[in-house]
């Protein structure tokens, strides 16, 4: 693939990554609060299925080709930019987890999700930072 479509498609499939991340963070939320509803929770469930996982997914495969296209590892700006993805995607997971257990009607979460939009798209920024910049 070429390299600029390479590097095009993967910054898509980001943004559809971080757009269901963020939705599925807001939901985990305002679930803490018992303010989400059934109705909502099944179709972000549905939603994450169908389009944010296959995004995920994307991304780090395109993601990986892009950088070895470049001969960016060992890059410290890849390091970096790879911790925060890695930690993205373990959020992703853990508030999978959340979602999965209101739907079987197992309660609210627990206490530590109202951070998770904020820190979401402070972890987005920091990455598109880093992948333009190219810092260090």
């Amino acid at each position: 693939m070429d390299p600029i479509w390479l590097k095009a498609v993967h910054v898509a499939a980001v943004l559809v990554f971080a757009g269901g991340l963020l939705a599925q963070s807001l939901a985990v939320a305002a679930a803490q609060q018992g303010s989400v509803s059934p109705d909502l929770v099944a179709r972000l469930r549905k939603w994450d299925q169908r389009v944010t996982v296959p995004a995920l997914l994307a991304v780090w495969a395109l993601g990986i080709a892009a950088a070895l296209d470049g001969g960016w590892f060992g890059a410290g700006w890849l390091s970096a930019k790879l911790l925060l993805v890695a930690a993205l995607t373990g959020l992703h997971g853990v508030q999978v987890g959340a979602l999965r257990r209101l739907a079987l009607g197992a309660g609210r979460p627990r206490h530590g999700f109202a951070w998770a939009p904020v820190a979401a798209v402070l972890s987005f920024t920091a990455v598109a930072l880093l992948a333009v910049g190219k810092p260090f």
